[in-house]
């Protein structure tokens, strides 16, 4: 997928998911030490408990008679108080094709206050339509000024009935190792001498630390304080003709004064 520049954050994104695995992280919390064959023991029922809470989750919320999930909801909510200030105004009939001009006020600290909304196309030049799946404000404006539910434009996977199907699948329970079946290797598993530790001392269990995950008085590592003096007070250039900093010996406007001017 292309770059493509988002207008509400100001920055361009290589396509439209963001992903942050850090979270899992948290499921394996407390069993590096263990054995492979306990970690993923340990993993396979972590995430088999995930899948059923959320499981019960989704169908007590089908229960009270909710569509979609409460994240599409509140985006849903929150982009709708603007929607009211909105001017919309039609500009073809045919293809549903509207301009939307934010009333002044807190809208045009933005740095535009128009949009053009696109149902049939759908787009909003806004980006938060084709970005979110959700309608944005503009386009709840619109389908408020023809009488329509801005609720069939929300994209299908925020419906609860597929929501769950992603947790649908079902875990089947581990047998004892007294009834595996037998591993039938063709070859014998030699180790590679080459991916033997060299480094003496206990191997590290804690991942490396970034400047992300330093907050407020908390001690970096000496290389990160380095690294950050080193931001605040770069090197700076110093002449060797005059001795002052911000340039060097060829470009030092006293060189060139002494220099004797061209003859014809």
């Amino acid at each position: 997928m292309c770059l493509i520049y988002i207008t509400f954050t100001r920055k361009y994104l290589h396509g439209f998911f963001l992903t942050n695995v850090e979270c899992f992280n948290g499921v394996l919390k407390g069993a590096r030490f263990y054995p492979v064959t306990a970690l993923v023991q340990l993993t396979f029922y972590c995430v088999m408990a995930y899948f059923n809470k959320r499981r019960d989750e989704i169908g007590a919320t089908l229960g009270r008679g909710e569509r979609y999930t409460k994240y599409a909801l509140d985006k849903l909510s929150h982009w709708g108080k603007a929607a009211g200030g909105h001017n919309v105004t039609l500009v073809n009939h045919e293809n549903g094709t509207f301009e939307v001009t934010a009333a002044r006020g807190y809208h045009l600290r933005k740095r535009s206050n128009k949009q053009v909304v696109k149902l049939e196309a759908p787009r909003c030049t806004c980006m938060k339509w084709q970005c979110f799946g959700i309608p944005c404000s503009h386009v709840q404006a619109v389908c408020a000024s023809v009488a329509i539910d801005h609720c069939q434009y929300i994209e299908s996977y925020y419906r609860l009935s597929v929501y769950s199907q992603c947790y649908a699948t079902n875990f089947q329970p581990i047998p004892h190792e007294d009834y595996w079946p037998n591993a039938r290797v063709p070859h014998t598993l030699l180790p590679d001498p080459s991916r033997k530790r060299v480094k003496r001392g206990r191997p590290q269990t804690r991942r490396l630390r970034t400047e992300m995950d330093w907050r407020g008085n908390q001690k970096q590592p000496r290389h990160m304080q380095q690294e950050k003096e080193w931001r605040e007070n770069p090197t700076t250039l110093r002449c060797s003709k005059c001795k002052q900093d911000g340039h060097n010996m060829r470009t030092c406007s006293r060189r060139q004064q002494e220099q004797p001017p061209n003859g014809p």
